[in-house]
């Protein structure tokens, strides 16, 4: 008898081993350089006419790593060959190891790998081929697309795992110009990307897309994906950005650092937000200013007021940018240090409420005192989790206070800590009678049957086992 309960036993201990196999994750390791999917392969420039048809003209192949290793890339490139005519690829010095550059004029194709095959690997931005085309014929916004389906697929990788996220096609515009004036004369207005070949009928892009003003200072960077809706809600078909003249100063206390620009259509949404970068001038900043503290700030359509979006100033590149989720007019602003940093004082720092369901919002607030005896500009950070989530500037008189206040909304139960100036506090989100976006109702019907049949199989196999002669 202890000979048959023993290997019922080890059936048992069987069977559930392997269940659990099953539904046990199995860790991945992280090779070296390996962050995630972020590279970027990217045609520039992303739009460009030709005056002439005849005229040779360049479009390079880019990879921007964002600090992911790469050791390969495949680009395949499709083109319309009544328009255009490849002349010659040129391969980029990063990824000196060449596998493939072919291409073929009558059926617009270009076919182009490339890789290294030992460390140091690239992590940055960098060309990964150049191509050389002739305009054949005009045309308005012909695209130049990467392609993205087997056998001729696109890709960017590390090891042999793809390490690719967005692709950016470009488009080129060729103008006939004759003596009977007959062609395309005509050129896209300065500021002005055309996007319809890349959005969907429901406004989605089907590729990351970039635009820029005709100055080159104020970009736009948009990932495959965002949902672009004109004011109508309809999908966005071009991007407007023009340099606008003078706006009344946002005072008191910032300065207006450059232009201002003016993104359009006006009312155009996006989701997710996109990214605004808008490049300085340093010999342009006052000598009293924080360089570090810059801000991208958006005009309020309605009150006129500057609001500064949450921002990230480099000035090693002379650039600052912003997560933006609709079209208005932006401008750089900056403040003047503080002379008597510690005259500020920060305090009764409140959570109202300090416990909400998902959707709520919560209004964090405190006191900032200016106890110099001149008025002055204070910045004001709020970190949730340790991150920026928001950043004003207040002006305090002298001898004065005055009360700063954020809102925030979150979407995920659980504890947050708020750091604002050295002041903490915390709040907590608490998930609403239907299932939270973190956690799903646990069927019980089902789990119940899964537990039913083990214990049903495992039966089975204790009576064979039992019934087995010996």
């Amino acid at each position: 008898m202890g000979r048959r309960f023993s290997r019922a036993t080890k059936a048992l201990v069987v069977l559930v081993t392997v269940m659990a196999l099953v539904v046990m994750p199995v860790p991945q390791v992280a090779s070296a350089g390996d962050v995630r999917a972020v590279v970027d392969l990217v045609l520039l420039p992303s739009s460009q006419t030709v005056d002439n048809i005849g005229d040779i003209f360049d479009v390079s192949i880019e990879a921007q790593c964002n600090g992911q290793d790469v050791s390969g890339v495949a680009a395949f490139v499709d083109f319309d060959p009544d328009y255009l005519e490849v002349k010659s690829v040129t391969p980029g010095t990063t990824l000196p190891t060449v596998l493939q550059n072919t291409y073929d004029n009558n059926a617009g194709t270009i076919d182009y790998q490339a890789g290294k095959l030992g460390a140091p690997f690239p992590s940055d931005t960098f060309t990964v081929a150049t191509i050389s085309f002739k305009a054949l014929n005009s045309t308005a916004n012909t695209p130049i697309n990467f392609h993205t389906t087997s056998p001729r697929e696109t890709n960017a990788d590390f090891g042999g795992e793809s390490k690719l996220r967005n692709l950016t096609g470009a488009t080129v515009t060729a103008s006939n110009i004759s003596s009977h004036g007959q062609g395309l004369p005509s050129r896209p207005e300065p500021g002005v990307t055309n996007v319809s070949n890349m959005i969907t009928d429901e406004g989605v892009f089907t590729g990351a897309a970039i635009a820029q003003t005709e100055d080159g200072l104020c970009k736009i960077m948009i990932d495959k994906g965002t949902i672009a809706l004109t004011r109508d809600k309809k999908p966005l078909s071009e991007i407007t950005m023009t340099e606008l003249e003078a706006l009344p100063a946002p005072a008191p206390g910032p300065y207006a650092i450059g232009p201002t620009y003016n993104l359009g259509p006006d009312g155009a949404t996006f989701d997710p937000a996109i990214t605004v970068a808008i490049t300085y001038d340093p010999a342009e900043i006052p000598e009293a200013i924080v360089e570090q503290d810059l801000v991208i700030a958006r005009r309020d359509a309605n009150t006129g007021e500057w609001l500064e979006l949450v921002s990230t100033a480099e000035p090693g590149t002379n650039t600052v940018m912003a997560s933006v989720e609709h079209f208005t007019p932006f401008t750089i602003l900056g403040y003047e240090a503080v002379i008597e940093p510690d005259a500020f004082g920060v305090s009764s720092l409140n959570i109202s409420p300090p416990e909400v369901n998902i959707g709520e919002t919560v209004t964090i607030s405190l006191s900032v005192t200016n106890s110099s005896s001149k008025a002055s500009t204070y910045k004001v950070t709020l970190k949730i989790n340790g991150l920026p989530e928001a950043s004003k500037h207040v002006r305090v008189d002298a001898g004065s206070s005055e009360k700063v206040s954020f809102t925030t909304l979150k979407d995920i139960v659980g504890n947050y800590s708020v750091h604002v100036n050295g002041l903490t506090a915390s709040f907590k989100v608490n998930k609403n009678a239907g299932p939270t976006p973190t956690e799903r109702p646990i069927k019980w019907p089902i789990l119940w049957g899964v537990i039913g049949g083990v214990v049903v199989v495992g039966l089975l196999m204790l009576l064979i086992i039992r019934r087995k002669p010996y």
